[in-house]
């Protein structure tokens, strides 16, 4: 069995062990490498766990009940909460002190899109990304200064007050850059919008977002930071009053930007200054709409993968009550970052029903290592972001493809298509439908289905027709082409 990434299904090892791994470790037992010492002043810089009971501080064991082992990373909120004694709740620390007991998942994790969500513009210098470059793409950030059909272009420009950047120095955030696009953020923290300002990776072209839209407030922090507070605009809602850096734009704040190890497995202070699988969570639930009406807003609570990889079930301020869980579309695609939606499966026509999906009961684990990259792991070193193989379930011979020339097709061709877009779409071809540039996570195929979206286009249905699943290939001019009447027929597999 190939994968379509071309990663032998030999080197594919199944990593969910990873997130069982603490700081724990005694000395020589695998993550420590040093040797266990007992007493105050001695060198301890491999394993917190070496220090026997003391606490490491700075490379050398010490008493515990200093004042702990630094301010953290923390660029808003958080900034300055180290590991005290006697704290009863845990606070954040930030990914470079988890690196200090967990190097190996940590150097991994930084070549995986999740820490890349937002990346603060430092001393004007342009951010770096492991796999991608943004060299030369603020300069042809532009906008054309035209009306369009719903909104007058505001002023010469891009469309933000404060109008088309000169240069770094006039750019406080980076949204995205790791894999398929990226968008800035002005100096003062408003989405710099107008016709030619999203980079496309794949085609090298600076694109619309939001045309002659002004001021376009940053309000993605939920899912794109770690620590994210939204700003309380309600009449009488005082939790948060702040926003991130002072800046105007900014609709909340963050102790870090970009989704890093604390964003999923909770503030870690009370774990980094005692390592136990009592004080950390390694595989968290979705958060409630209770969590976030509480006073801290769930701040140092974690996240699981089903409450960003979603739209209908969003929960955001101010009622953050999430739809039912159907499949957001538009343009004849699924909207990007929903693949949870997709995997549990509701029908837009009977959400009553609840999920259908025949990978609902799975975890997002069950096939990706969260700590590794998808996007780049035919190029990347680091063990790959998808690690278990369709046939660690199904079986090969039940599910052996019989039809002719299809025999060499991997499970995903198919399963799989590419039905959803992040940044770009593809035109049809031939008599096959356009596709996106993301994988679908719907994974069930109905030939006899018709409507792959509603009526109105605003929902997919959680089953992928062989518009999709066939004629991306049979579409009269990458492979003969088939009506969808004949292929409803058909029998693809042995089964």
């Amino acid at each position: 069995m190939r994968y379509r990434f071309g990663v032998p299904l030999g080197l594919m090892a199944v990593a969910g062990f990873v997130l069982l791994l603490s700081c724990g470790v005694p000395a020589g037992g695998g993550g420590g490498g040093g040797t266990a010492c007992t007493a105050e002043g001695e060198a301890c810089t491999e394993n917190a766990d070496c220090c026997a009971g003391l606490e490491r501080e700075e490379g050398v064991c010490a008493t515990p009940g200093g004042e702990g082992e630094g301010e953290g990373e923390g660029e808003g909120e958080g900034e300055g909460e180290g590991e005290g004694e006697g704290e009863t709740e845990a606070q954040f620390v930030g990914s470079t002190r988890c690196g200090d007991c967990h190097p190996a998942i940590l150097a991994e994790f930084l070549n995986n899109g999740h820490s890349y969500k937002l990346n603060k513009v430092v001393d004007g210098q342009m951010p770096e990304y492991p796999f991608t470059s943004l060299e030369g793409v603020l300069e042809r950030v532009t906008d054309d200064d035209a009306d369009d059909d719903e909104l007058e272009d505001p002023a010469a420009g891009t469309d933000n007050t404060l109008g088309t950047p000169g240069g770094w120095d006039d750019i406080s955030y980076v949204i995205g850059g790791f894999g398929w696009k990226a968008r800035v953020i002005d100096a003062d923290g408003y989405i710099v919008t107008g016709s030619n300002v999203q980079y496309n990776f794949e085609t090298d072209e600076l694109v619309a977002y939001h045309n002659n839209e002004v001021d376009k407030v940053y309000n993605c922090g939920n899912c794109h930071t770690t620590g994210w507070r939204a700003y309380t605009s309600e009449e009488g809602d005082d939790r948060n009053l702040n926003r991130q850096d002072d800046l105007p734009g900014m609709a909340g704040t963050f102790f870090e930007g970009g989704v890093h190890c604390e964003a999923c497995h909770g503030a870690g202070s009370l774990h980094a200054a005692s390592p136990s699988a009592d004080n950390i969570t390694k595989v968290a639930g979705p958060r409630t709409t209770e969590d976030y009406m509480a006073d801290d807003q769930a701040y140092t609570k974690p996240m699981a993968c089903a409450d960003c990889h979603v739209r209908d079930s969003e929960k955001d301020y101010p009622s953050y009550a999430g739809g039912p869980g159907r499949i957001a579309a538009s343009g004849g695609l699924i909207k990007h970052h929903e693949q949870y939606e997709e995997m549990i499966g509701v029908n837009p026509d009977d959400t009553d029903a609840g999920p259908t999906g025949p990978h609902a009961p799975l975890a997002c684990t069950s096939c990706h290592n969260p700590h590794s990259t998808t996007r780049y792991m035919a190029i990347s070193d680091d063990d790959p972001g998808m690690d278990t193989a369709c046939t660690a379930c199904h079986s090969e011979e039940e599910h052996a493809i019989t039809s002719g020339g299809m025999t060499d097709l991997n499970c995903t061709d198919c399963h799989m298509p590419l039905l959803a877009k992040s940044a770009v779409a593809h035109d049809a071809v031939g008599t096959g439908p356009a596709t996106g540039d993301i994988m679908s996570h719907i994974f069930r195929i109905d030939l006899a289905a018709t409507d792959q979206f509603t009526e109105d286009g605003a929902f997919a249905y959680p089953w992928i027709t062989s518009t999709f699943a066939c004629k991306t290939c049979h579409n009269g001019e990458n492979a003969i082409d088939f009506t969808t009447e004949a292929l409803a027929g058909m029998s693809i597999h042995n089964h």
